[in-house]
């Protein structure tokens, strides 16, 4: 583009013509007004240029599409805050379609007081022809400013819609590009944002022409122009590929279309450059400040062409990048990297890798810190090469393991990593194989570990979780990862069991249930082990308080979720074992299986259990036996009583009375024995006893013998043997007379009848001398020697209903036949009740028979002796009488 707007085509082979549209309306331009700013649209669809006057900061936006011309009022740059100076550059994003111009403004640097070139860039968004549409879109600092001609130049875009601006002084000829990606353009926008960009080494063009135009086709060449010349160039060295073409050629009137002396102002295309671009991938940083400088390096232009150095903390892909440059296809460019603010590159793996046109898969990569690429032979290639660093790996296996069986891994456990600056990494253990994902194991046997891809450093283990049925690891375990040593073991990572805590205590308790805290000392209690757990604790003693010194501990078997126990107590002489009863340390009772010994059984108990049993124990009871006979028949007696009283404090007597009928037996402490005259009194708590007949067997003596029995853990039954009773005996005793006369009658015979006495048991008056003798051996006879008098010896007091009866009468007299009942007893106070018949038995005198007159005396001088006497008697009481008077 000339100064007046005239457009020409300049083809690969130099060849310049006219290209369609140039018919604008000639009135767009006034005195000194002058077009610059040329942009092409994608495919040379359109075209935008601008026009301005340097006097007033004018500017009128043209634009060229579908065959005809429009274009903005003139805006003026000071009232819409545009250049306040020469706009110099302009171009068309393809992608978009929009229209971006721009200029360099001097601006003084705050920190060093030096003077910087600004290029200032706008946007006019594609089809919006009006002043109030243009956007601020910031501007890129190109460095200080070189000399008074320093400011010239133009910019380009490529297919993506990146962005490359050359910076060009008409003083020395000094030319450079810079680029900023399509994505630095898009990240912010106003006056104060900076726009990132990169720049290849400058060169010297030509002398005291400054470069207004740039261009590029498909192979990347680059196509500069001054106001005199356009030429091709390699875009990285500036070497010149083809002469240059004189503006004698560029320079076209369009109406008349003959030469005139005109300046090119601009130089626009539509093609897209190959670009490259060299990035950095930090995957993550060794140490938090660690930095890398980038370098790339082209032979052509002597050598190194750019450097950057990352900065900050971020890891990923850097902001700071080499690029994108515009580069010829078909041409080697070599890159580095290396260490920068302490970071050592021993500690990292370098890699790097090239792409094309944004392809995932690599057209070329290799190892180390260093590597050349060839730019493909393909139009418009990109280009993008990325050295990637990550810090040299290495891993940390162990295992874990039990400490009572070192071979034995054991499953589940979780740890914690601490690695350098502190930062830590759960690690949970991976049992199977494809299950590893999130654990951060990546050894998927149980109980086996390795931790990888962990930067070199110290590292700190620690668990955080044991594994079931063990105790947590209170250890830390160091470790260390060097570039020297980058597979870390860390040895003797084990567990203890988590033990169950087992405590176990004593219960006494008396024969009739109530407690006996004085009974609890010196019992033996016992825990021992089953299917393979291990107790620690054996056999311990109790105190007086019914506990031992330590509590048992439980390991159950290496690989089981519970173990087996049997708890037991030593067996004590005259003690039952009633209960074992167990809980757990939630209150919960524990089964406790008999194992069919007394006193023993088996638990079982879950790793960290806490349980507590009681073995509870009673004293058995006493039995008291003894049988109660006759002394003197050894025939054994029922119907006996006795007290029974304990010497303990409180202790009250107990009456027994014999039991003599099956199924009448009472409870508690009572005969239990139905067999009359036997006794068995059990339930009898330990004591010392006394036994005392409290009432005999009717018919015997009370024996008032205190027999003493001890009742204890070594003497239970207690037999006081055979205890006689003395048959209580009593008499019976009467008189005969003379119912007439009232006058003792001897001679008479009693028959005595009853329980008591032998059949024809017959009492014959015994009326003088030793009566016993007389007897001849009888057991019942007269002892009274008394005529008419008897007295019978020995009968039992029993109480039994006795007869006695009149067996023959006293001659002459009567015979009285009836039987006279009697009975002999013992009194409450246990003296014998004699029975007396207080009246006497009578008898009266039989007939006189008649007698046969044989010559003897007949019975009237017995009658009238008899009557002699009579009156005689009375005559003697009378005198008697009489003379008692008298005195």
């Amino acid at each position: 583009m000339t100064a007046n707007g005239t457009i020409n085509k300049l083809s690969p082979d130099g060849t310049v013509s006219h290209v369609e549209g140039y018919d604008y309306p000639f009135e767009w331009f006034y005195d000194g007004d002058k077009a610059n700013g040329l942009g092409i649209e994608k495919n040379g669809a359109g075209a935008y240029f601008l026009i301005q006057k340097r006097s007033d900061h004018q500017v009128r936006i043209v634009h060229y599409s579908n065959g005809k011309w429009t274009g903005t009022d003139r805006i003026d740059s000071d009232q819409w805050g545009l250049l306040n100076g020469t706009y110099i550059a302009g171009g068309v994003q393809p992608s978009t379609g929009d229209y971006y111009f721009g200029g360099y403004e001097e601006v003084t640097d705050q920190w060093t007081r030096r003077t910087h070139l600004h290029f200032r860039v706008w946007r006019m968004p594609n089809g919006y022809l009006e002043a109030k549409w243009i956007q601020d879109v910031g501007y890129i600092d190109v460095g200080e400013k070189i000399d008074n001609g320093d400011g010239n130049g133009d910019l380009a875009f490529d297919d993506a819609g990146n962005m490359f601006v050359v910076r060009s002084s008409s003083t020395s000829g000094l030319t450079q590009i810079f680029s900023a990606t399509a994505a630095a353009l898009a990240a912010d926008s106003g006056s104060k944002y900076r726009i990132p960009a990169n720049t290849t080494k400058a060169d010297r063009i030509s002398n005291n022409k400054a470069v207004n135009g740039i261009a590029f086709d498909a192979e990347g060449k680059l196509y500069l122009s001054d106001q005199n010349n356009a030429g091709t160039y390699d875009p990285v060295s500036f070497n010149q590929i083809s002469p240059k073409i004189n503006k004698s050629t560029l320079g076209t009137d369009v109406n008349d279309q003959e030469t005139i002396d005109t300046e090119s102002t601009d130089l626009a295309s539509c093609g897209s450059p190959a670009t490259f671009i060299l990035k950095k991938n930090i995957v993550k940083r060794q140490n938090a400040n660690d930095q890398f400088k980038l370098s790339v390096s082209y032979d052509p232009a002597g050598g190194e062409i750019a450097s950057v150095q990352t900065t900050g903390g971020a890891n990923g892909v850097q902001k700071e990048v080499i690029g994108i440059f515009p580069v010829l296809v078909n041409t080697d460019f070599s890159f580095s990297e290396s260490a920068a603010n302490g970071a050592n590159l021993s500690n990292y793996s370098s890699s790097w890798s090239c792409t094309q046109n944004g392809s995932k898969t690599p057209f070329a990569q290799g190892n180390g810190a260093s590597g050349t690429v060839r730019i493909p032979q393909q139009s418009s290639v990109v280009v993008e090469c990325t050295f990637t660093n990550a810090p040299l790996s290495g891993s940390v296996a162990w295992d874990k393991t039990a400490s009572n069986a070192p071979s034995q891994l054991l499953p589940g456990s979780e740890w914690s990593l601490t690695g350098p600056g502190g930062t830590t990494l759960a690690v949970k253990d991976c049992t199977s194989a494809g299950q590893c994902a999130g654990t951060n194991d990546a050894d998927p046997a149980p109980g086996k570990f390795l931790v990888e891809n962990l930067p070199l450093g110290d590292y700190s283990l620690a668990e955080t979780l044991a594994p079931k049925n063990y105790k947590k690891a209170t250890s830390v375990w160091s470790v260390k990862i060097t570039s020297a040593q980058r597979a870390a073991r860390v040895i003797g990572v084990s567990n203890d069991p988590l033990e169950a805590t087992l405590t176990m205590t004593k219960k006494a308790l008396a024969v009739d249930g109530s407690p006996l805290p004085n009974s609890r000392a010196d019992w033996e209690l016992t825990a021992a082990a089953q299917d393979g757990s291990t107790v620690v604790g054996g056999t311990q003693v109790t105190w007086d308080d019914g506990t031992v010194d330590n509590p048992w501990t439980v390991t159950v078997p290496p690989g089981e979720d519970t173990g087996t126990v049997t708890i037991s107590e030593g067996a004590a002489e005259g003690w039952e074992n009633k209960a074992i009863s167990c809980t757990s340390a939630d209150g919960s009772p524990l089964a406790v299986t008999p194992t069919g010994n007394p006193g023993e059984g088996t638990i079982t108990l879950s790793p960290g259990a806490n349980v507590a049993c009681e073995f509870t124990n009673q004293r058995k009871p006493g039995t008291l036996t003894w049988t109660k006979t006759d002394a003197s028949t050894a025939k054994e007696l029922p119907g006996s009583s006795w007290t029974i009283k304990g010497t303990g404090a409180g202790a009250a007597g107990v009456t027994v009375t014999d039991c003599v009928e099956i199924g009448k037996c009472q409870g508690g402490i009572a005969d239990s024995d139905p067999a009359p005259g036997k006794f068995k009194v059990t339930n009898l708590p330990w004591d010392n006893y006394t036994v005392t007949e409290a009432a005999p067997p009717s018919g015997y003596v009370l024996d008032t013998t205190a027999r003493p029995a001890r009742i204890s853990s070594t003497s239970l039954a207690v037999d006081l043997g055979t205890i006689t009773n003395t048959r209580a005996t009593g008499t019976v005793s009467w008189k005969k007379v003379d119912g007439d006369s009232n006058e003792a009658l001897a001679g008479s015979e009693w028959t005595l009848t009853g329980p008591s006495f032998p059949a024809a048991t017959v009492i014959t008056d015994c009326d003088s001398g030793d009566c016993k003798a007389k007897a001849g051996g009888a057991t019942y006879y007269d002892a009274d020697p008394t005529p008419g008098s008897f007295q019978v010896e020995g009968i039992p007091a029993d109480g039994a209903a006795l007869e006695l009866t009149e067996s023959k009468a006293p001659a002459g007299y009567r015979l009285d036949k009836k039987p006279k009942a009697f009975s002999i007893t013992v009194g409450s106070d246990g003296a014998v009740v004699n029975h007396v018949f207080n009246d006497p038995f009578p008898n009266y005198k039989g007939p006189v028979p008649a007698l046969p007159l044989t010559g003897g005396m007949g019975a009237d001088f017995f009658y009238l002796g008899g009557l002699g006497l009579g009156l005689t008697a009375i005559i003697a009481l009378v005198v008697r009488q009489s003379r008692r008077r008298r005195a």
